[in-house]
């Protein structure tokens, strides 16, 4: 059985209005998708202050913009499990708190927020291994947005939209950080 997709492609110099752009021609389809579900933009933030790495603060920007021109941006939160320190001083370091004073987006950090487990597999020894996986990140009732910046790196070829969601679900103990160092 055939399947196909479709795309938006757009240029320009102003991220937040490429995104809102490339998100137009899909009105009527993601309003459907969305329905009565909390929408969450989970951007792509493994550092917290390298400015290159993160998902810029203008596209989900243009994002928040859109989800208000379709009448959905009620419900809406910004979801990140940073790797290399804590989640809430890349916001920061972002601008993303400006947009909780434009918009009516909570900005949150999914390693303080309810967990699942979950069991996975090991290849070292085949056993199933409890992992703390984001409610949010699970819950039906959740509309995820993957907001990743498309780049190379350090640990995998390249991040993309599902990498971004399965790396960011496993919650993180406090003070856990990628950083050589194990600092945050």
């Amino acid at each position: 059985q055939k399947s196909s997709a479709s795309i938006a492609i757009t240029t320009g110099d102003n991220r937040a209005d490429m995104a809102f752009r490339a998100l137009k021609p899909f009105s009527e389809a993601i309003t459907r998708a969305i329905g009565k579900r909390r929408v969450v933009l989970k951007p792509n933030n493994v550092c917290i202050d390298i400015p290159l790495c993160a998902t810029h603060v203008d596209t989900l920007e243009g994002i928040l913009e859109f989800l208000k021109s379709i009448g959905k941006a009620e419900n809406v939160v910004i979801a990140e499990s940073a790797a290399g320190g804590p989640t809430l001083d890349g916001y920061k370091n972002y601008g993303y708190f400006r947009l909780a004073t434009r918009y009516r987006v909570k900005l949150i950090d999914l390693d303080q927020q309810p967990y699942d487990i979950l069991y996975v597999f090991d290849e070292k020894d085949f056993r199933p291994h409890p992992v703390r996986m984001s409610h949010l990140l699970l819950d039906n009732d959740s509309y995820i947005v993957s907001v990743a910046r498309m780049k190379t790196h350090d640990r995998v070829l390249a991040t993309l939209s599902l990498k971004n969601i399965v790396f960011g679900a496993p919650i993180k103990d406090n003070g856990f950080s990628w950083n050589p160092s194990g600092k945050g």
